[in-house]
């Protein structure tokens, strides 16, 4: 009987170290692919945050025209008496911008100016449109002309004067 209790133990423990090994070899590679992978993913995530940053830095500057403002030109006032005879001279037309978050404005000359007939009379809406080319960013709210692949934006401005 104890060669039986003997054979039983030796097979016994001669399967046991085989198991063991190979639950040892299983999670050696699943504690080694844990390991690698949280260490690629964090390299993965600097990697990208490098390169936010980077793109930011040596980014181009976004130029978007946030409007237009029309007044009349300094020294220019129109009274009710019927004599007005405004011309594209007696207003000032400046283009709102903002550049990478900074705001600012230019003076525009390259903008048509739509006075009413009646103007001398009425007063009225004037309308300032100024044509752009953009090619970066454009806000919605403004109208897409399409002339021969180039986008073209508008962007018309009404304001009412006495």
């Amino acid at each position: 009987m104890a060669k039986f209790t003997e054979k039983i133990t030796l097979s016994l423990i001669k399967k046991i170290v085989i198991i063991a090994i190979c639950v040892g070899f299983v999670l050696f590679g699943v504690i080694s692919a844990a390991v690698s992978w949280s260490s690629y993913r964090d390299y993965y995530a600097e990697m990208l945050e490098r390169k936010r940053v980077y793109d930011e830095a040596n980014a181009d500057p976004v130029t978007v025209m946030n409007g237009i403002e029309i007044t009349y030109a300094d020294g220019v006032e129109f009274y009710d008496n019927g004599k007005a005879a405004p011309t594209k001279n007696s207003f000032s037309v400046k283009g709102l911008y903002t550049v990478s978050g900074r705001e600012y404005e230019e003076e525009l000359s390259d903008y048509e100016l739509d006075i009413p007939d009646d103007f001398a009379q009425n007063g009225g809406t004037v309308t300032a449109t100024y044509v752009h080319e953009e090619t970066k960013m454009f806000d919605e709210q403004r109208e897409v002309i399409t002339d021969n692949g180039t986008e073209i934006i508008t962007t018309p401005v009404e304001k009412h004067f006495p």
